[in-house]
C-alpha cells in the first residue's frame, strides 16, 4: 500500500509584553522613551510528524527533537528602531544620513512634539539588545524523512487582534543577509532551505517596536485611555510545503 504524508507547519509563538515610559512629549526614538519587553515568553510548537522544530541545533539531537518547545528570555527594556530598504537623506544640518539596508534608531530634538519631522538618526547594528530581542530556533526533519532540497519555506505573521502594530519581527533564515520583516502591514514571507534528518536550518527572529509605526510617541503612551497598550503575541507559522 503506498504511503501518504501531509507535512504541518511548525509553529513559533512569540509573546511579548511592552510598556513605553515617558513624562514628556516626544516623537518617536526619544531618549527619555523606553519600552520593557517583561517576562517575554518564545514558544515554539509543531504538530508535524517530519518537520521538527528546537531551540538547539537539533540535527544532533534527535532525542530531544520535539514538535513543542518554549523559553521564558530575560527581561529587556528596548529603545525603538526600525530599517531602512532606502537611503534616508541627511538633515537640514547635512547629518545623520541614513544608508540603505541599515537599522537604525533616532530621537527627536525637539521637546513638546509628538509628531514632527525626526531628528538625531544613528545607525545600530543587527542583534543589539538595547533595540531587539533574540530568538533562534532550529528546523530539520525526523528520521524518516526523505530530503527536502530547494523547498520554499512560507513564514506568516499574525497577532491577537488589538495588538499594537508597533510590534514587529525581522526573520532571519539560514545564512541570510537581510531579513524577512514581518509586522502588521507584510504578514507573510518566503525563503528556500534545504533540509535533511541529519542537517538542520537555523531561523533568528528578532523582536522590535517599529519607531515609524503612528502609536509610537509619548503622547499616546502617557494617555489614560491607551496606557500600557503596546503589547501583544506574535505568531509565526513555518509551513514547509512537500
Amino acid at each position: 500500500m503506498k504511503k501518504f504524508r501531509k507535512l504541518i507547519p511548525a509553529l513559533c509563538m512569540l509573546l511579548v509584553s511592552a510598556l513605553f515610559v515617558g513624562t514628556s512629549t516626544y516623537a518617536w526614538f526619544s531618549m527619555n522613551t523606553t519600552v520593557t519587553a517583561t517576562n517575554m515568553q518564545v514558544t515554539a510548537k509543531s504538530n508535524a510528524t517530519y518537520l521538527l522544530i528546537d531551540t538547539k541545533d537539533n540535527s544532533t539531537s534527535k532525542e530531544t527533537s520535539a514538535i513543542t518547545k518554549e523559553t521564558n528570555a530575560a527581561a529587556a527594556t528596548v529603545y525603538p528602531c526600525a530599517y531602512t530598504e532606502t537611503e534616508i537623506a541627511s538633515d537640514t544640518d547635512n547629518t545623520n544620513k541614513i544608508d540603505a539596508k541599515t537599522w537604525y534608531t533616532a530621537n527627536n530634538k525637539n521637546g513638546n512634539h509628538a509628531t514632527d519631522a525626526v531628528l538625531g538618526r544613528k545607525t545600530i547594528a543587527l542583534g543589539n539588545g538595547d533595540y531587539m530581542q533574540k530568538s533562534e530556533f532550529w528546523l530539520t526533519l525526523s528520521k524518516d524523512s526523505e530530503p527536502a532540497s530547494n523547498k520554499t519555506l512560507s513564514i506568516a505573521f499574525e497577532k491577537a487582534a488589538g495588538d499594537d502594530a508597533a510590534i514587529s519581527t525581522a526573520v532571519f533564515v539560514g545564512d541570510a543577509q537581510e531579513p524577512i520583516l514581518l509586522n502588521d502591514t507584510t504578514t507573510q514571507g518566503t525563503a528556500t532551505v534545504s533540509l535533511t534528518s541529519a542537517t538542520s536550518v537555523k531561523v533568528t527572529v528578532y523582536t522590535y517596536i517599529d519607531g515609524t509605526s503612528d502609536n509610537v510617541n509619548s503622547d499616546y503612551f502617557n494617555a489614560a485611555a491607551t496606557a500600557n497598550k503596546l503589547q501583544g503575541t506574535v505568531k509565526l507559522t513555518f509551513d514547509l510545503g512537500i
